[in-house]
């Protein structure tokens, strides 16, 4: 009898076992009985919420992360952080990277040995309008290179804007002392003519002195003075470098006397094979006003020029 009680019960419960639903399981967090000090207890409230959250990520597909199909799409999409030891400083001062051309501003630009002012570190002085390169920058001060000097010099004297220290002229237009073409214009020659100080209109000798000094060329040295227009043939002849004669050429002086039998000088820009000219002037029909003029050869014979060519 006890027996066949016993078989009853196990059946009972196997059935019963096998209807029952099985409950979850729960995956428990065991803790290691050695406790830093300083981290912060795990709390029970915290362990469920990660079950939670696990659960939910298994269930719901839409609560995933986007996984990316290419891989090489996620390893450049991962910030990639350097340490410190490796981590590149940010450079203040920076090559400029390409060449960049300036001009001096100031009448003497003081060129320094390194990018501060101190006693003795002075390596040379660059004049008004001097072409220089470029390098970089430190503080106040720009890394310059020139074919007779290299150094530091003061951001403040460079321009790097050519119009900014080379004179541009309108026909048609006067120029007078303190007109800011005719200004440049004279920083540029130094004012050798002293027009800038005695206030004058912009003069015909100083035009052409400074084209030929913008050619690279210079006048033959001379005491003679003043060099006013109808006596270049005389100052400049059986000088060394100098050619005269009564065919134009590109590049040279033109010396010739107006309609009241007035000197002028003008520049001869182009020549044309036909001997037509282009040229440009100052005070040819009023004080200060630049002219550029085309002649053809009927018109230029009839102001009996001379031209003078210097190399």
């Amino acid at each position: 009898m006890k027996l066949f009680f016993a078989v009853v019960v196990d059946l009972a419960e196997f059935v019963w076992g096998f209807l029952r639903p099985k409950k979850s399981e729960t995956k428990l967090l065991e803790l290691s009985p050695v406790v830093d000090k300083d981290q912060e207890p795990v709390r029970l409230e915290t362990v469920k919420l990660l079950e939670t959250e696990k659960n939910s990520s298994a269930t719901n597909p839409k609560l995933l992360p986007a996984v990316s199909q290419n891989k090489e799409d996620d390893l450049a999409a991962t910030p990639i952080s350097l340490s410190p030891e490796t981590e590149k400083s940010p450079v203040v001062n920076n090559p400029i990277g390409y060449q960049v051309t300036a001009f001096c501003i100031d009448d003497a630009t003081r060129v320094l040995q390194r990018p501060l002012v101190a006693f003795d570190t002075m390596v040379g002085v660059l004049p008004y309008g001097t072409k220089v390169n470029l390098l970089t920058y430190e503080g106040r001060f720009a890394l310059i290179e020139h074919a007779t000097v290299s150094g530091w010099v003061p951001k403040d004297n460079l321009v790097l804007k050519a119009e900014d220290i080379y004179p541009t002229f309108r026909h048609g237009e006067c120029y007078l002392s303190d007109h800011s073409e005719t200004v440049k214009m004279r920083r540029c020659t130094k004012d050798e003519f002293l027009g800038q100080e005695l206030f004058l209109p912009l003069q015909s000798n100083e035009l052409v002195s400074y084209r030929l000094k913008e050619a690279g060329l210079t006048l033959p040295g001379t005491t003679e003075r003043p060099r006013l227009p109808g006596r270049w043939h005389e100052l400049w002849r059986g000088k060394r470098g100098v050619v005269m004669g009564l065919s134009p050429r590109t590049g040279a002086v033109m010396e010739g006397y107006n309609d009241t039998y007035e000197p002028f000088l003008a520049y001869v820009k182009a020549v044309a094979p036909t001997e037509t000219i282009t040229i440009e002037t100052v005070g040819l029909t009023e004080d200060g006003v630049y002219e550029e003029l085309v002649w053809p050869k009927s018109k230029w014979v009839e102001y009996r020029p001379v031209f003078i060519s210097f190399s």
